[in-house]
């Protein structure tokens, strides 16, 4: 995640309703918190995300793509997402990987239908 303290497009309303005394101590929890969060993750990381999502600013959902790393879009919004097709499909081809033998996301022709569901 590139900056969680402006990943929600809602910050404005939490300042409205608490006050911005507390969002600053809120700030500076997250600041200490994800100080330490690597760069790039060890294990295969599959990043989902949606540009049309709403909420969170898509661009906060990305990892840094390496050989074991991906980000893949999905047409959906923020609340959808758990039960966008293609989300599904994508998130049961990552879980079938056999554990050391991690590829990138292909998707198939039956997929490529699912993207504007």
């Amino acid at each position: 995640m590139s900056n969680p303290l402006n990943a929600d497009r809602l910050r404005w309303l939490y300042k409205l309703m608490n006050g911005q005394n507390k969002l600053n101590n809120l700030d500076d929890n997250l600041s200490e918190i994800t100080s330490d969060f690597p760069g790039k993750l060890s294990m295969p990381t599959t990043c989902i995300y949606a540009k049309t999502d709403g909420v969170i600013d898509w661009k906060n959902s990305l990892c840094s793509e390496t050989g074991q790393s991906e980000n893949i879009n999905i047409f959906t919004s923020h609340f959808g997402m758990g039960h966008n097709p293609r989300m599904l499909w994508v998130i049961a081809d990552r879980l079938s990987q056999k554990e050391g033998a991690w590829e990138a996301f292909k998707p198939s022709k039956g997929e490529e239908k699912l993207q504007h569901a």
